[in-house]
């Protein structure tokens, strides 16, 4: 990646709409050194929704490489002319 941090806020907020939507689950971790922490895990609907998003991304990534690869053969065919 590039280098940059992840927006925290935007991180939880993503995060609690999960757990809302019944993809995550949440229970407090008690912390020796300050406050509890919030511990996420993925429900069987949230496996099951992460299975759907993996094959879709999948499916979008071999269609892009295909529409790379016609472009970048329309480009040699256009620069041998």
């Amino acid at each position: 990646m590039n280098g940059c941090k992840p927006d925290r806020p935007g991180v939880y907020r993503a995060l609690n709409a999960m757990d809302k939507q019944g993809v995550v689950t949440h229970a407090w971790s008690p912390s020796r050194s300050g406050p509890a922490k919030r511990l996420y895990e993925l429900t069987p609907a949230g496996r099951t929704c992460l299975r759907k998003w993996t094959t879709t991304l999948d499916d979008y990534r071999q269609r892009i490489d295909v529409l790379v690869t016609t472009l970048r053969e329309a480009v040699a065919a256009i620069e041998t002319t």
